[in-house]
């Protein structure tokens, strides 16, 4: 998503009450080796 005050902000304006727990998470991840099995995830 955008950032972390960013998201918090949405996620506040959404009624989410308890966005305070927001931890970001760099990680790479794989969900597929070509375009196709991308989609396919």
């Amino acid at each position: 998503m955008a950032g972390e005050e960013t998201d918090r902000a949405m996620l506040e304006a959404a009624g989410f009450s308890e966005v305070d727990v927001f931890k970001r998470i760099d990680a790479d991840i794989c969900v597929g080796t070509d375009l196709e099995e991308a989609i396919d995830y």
